[in-house]
């Protein structure tokens, strides 16, 4: 293969892949939503034909195909939100619906719901409508497919969300949401049970919900640039699934392994709630492990461009999130930059760090435009921290699952309920994020 060769081969499995991600980005908010959608899913599956070793120009009308399909399917999916609210829902006085996700605790101690709602009520008056609407009220926990109704509603002055000084459960849409909300809870009980009183960085870490998380500890974690570690992903997902296959293999063949891997994950997905970086670890970790039972191991590259393509015409809306974007980009840029990058550090550091470092260099590249847009800021002490962090966040969670995962009776009987070490692992990573966190950050005035 001549060099002229090299370099065009070059360009299709790396510069390709970085075009498609920034057509992701550019046109966002310029242009109609729906052409967005279906450009990009067109562009996106192209390169899933061109980035290959070998160009194989017959593979195109394939691609191609599968992109004007995608991009149909994503347009009679997709339902662009309302920027107002029917504006007779001035008048209501009491909403009734069903969660779409679990509700979130506020800095103020409030909780945000995300209501599907089915049921007006206007003093003594009952209408029926079928719109998403968000409320904020001081009450208990809900759950995704809880049934509520929310009392004393007003709606608030940006016509777009409503608060409430009562919520009354309903019951659950389904038996499906009635074990989830169960097992949800056992779950919880379980990790406060094991970490004791700092147990609540655990919930964050192992079941994505950060309703106790300390304000002040979120913002160290958000101003070291390592706020991804509190975002369910591949990291999170990985762990679980070595627990689950290292002990299936013990019982049975790798491919009853890879496949009881692959059930946990969704039951974990379903549990934890479906987030765009966990759905996006998911959908990849079973098309790798797909490649691997039929011996066909394909690029991760292709893959990750493959799962966005899938992610978006399950959720269409989720193009315009914020965690979509970041989480994509991120990966994007780890699969194309940390290779060069690192080969690059190793001439002055040894090989294991010039690696960690070259990937969250990688990350935070890729990241950078995203960040600078919404926030104005980003944080490069997240660069270094990173690399310390996740190793001990590893352990931290492998030591305490491995610890819930087995029956109460057996850890009180060996004492191992809120050992002193969960409590060691917990100073350490806060001592981490408030050191890393005095790192000034890279502001950026946008206009």
């Amino acid at each position: 293969m001549t060099v002229r060769q090299k370099v065009f081969h070059y360009k299709l499995q790396h510069a390709l892949p970085l075009t498609v991600v920034l057509c992701e980005i550019i046109p966002l908010y310029f242009f109609s939503k729906a052409v967005v959608l279906s450009v990009v899913i067109i562009l996106t599956v192209s390169l899933f034909c061109l980035n290959h070793k070998k160009l194989h120009i017959h593979h195109f009308p394939v691609f191609l195909f599968w992109g004007v399909l995608a991009s149909f399917v994503i347009a009679f999916r997709y339902v662009p939100e309302e920027v107002l609210l029917p504006k007779s829902l001035s008048k209501a006085t009491a909403l009734e619906g069903v969660l779409t996700s679990d509700a979130r605790r506020t800095s103020r101690g409030s909780y945000i719901y995300e209501l599907k709602l089915e049921k007006v009520y206007m003093q003594n008056i009952s209408q029926t409508m079928s719109c998403s609407v968000t409320v904020f009220a001081s009450a208990e926990k809900g759950f995704w497919g809880d049934m509520v109704r929310f009392d004393k509603a007003k709606l608030g002055k940006d016509g777009k969300s409503f608060s409430a000084r009562k919520i009354v459960q309903l019951g659950s849409r389904n038996r499906f949401f009635f074990i989830r909300r169960a097992a949800v809870k056992a779950f919880t009980e379980k990790i406060q049970l094991v970490y004791g009183q700092k147990s609540f960085l655990a919930e964050a870490l192992l079941t994505g919900s950060r309703d106790n998380l300390d304000p002040m500890l979120k913002e160290q974690f958000r101003r070291a640039g390592v706020s991804h570690v509190l975002a369910l992903s591949g990291m999170h997902l990985g762990i679980i699934a070595l627990f689950v296959f290292f002990i299936v293999r013990r019982f049975s063949g790798p491919r009853l392994s890879i496949l009881a891997v692959n059930v946990v994950n969704v039951l974990y997905l379903l549990m934890a709630g479906i987030s765009p970086s966990l759905l996006r670890a998911v959908i990849m970790f079973a098309l790798v492990s797909l490649g691997k039972l039929i011996g066909n191991k394909a690029s991760l590259m292709r893959i990750l461009v493959f799962t966005f393509s899938l992610s978006l015409m399950i959720f269409p809306g989720y193009f315009f999130s914020l965690s979509f974007q970041l989480s994509f980009l991120a990966l994007a840029g780890i699969l194309l930059f940390t290779a060069p990058i690192s080969d690059f550090l190793e001439r002055f550091m040894p090989d294991l760090i010039a690696t960690g470092l070259a990937c969250s260099l990688a990350a935070v590249i890729m990241t950078a435009p995203v960040t600078f847009y919404n926030f104005g800021v980003v944080y490069p002490a997240g660069i270094i921290a990173s690399m310390v962090i996740s190793p001990v966040v590893t352990l931290y969670m492998c030591l305490g699952l491995g610890c819930v995962l087995v029956p109460t009776q057996l850890l009180v009987s060996l004492g191992l309920l809120q050992q002193p070490l969960f409590t060691l692992f917990y100073r350490l990573i806060e001592l981490i994020v408030r050191w890393a966190s005095f790192i000034p950050g890279i502001r950026v005035a946008m206009p």
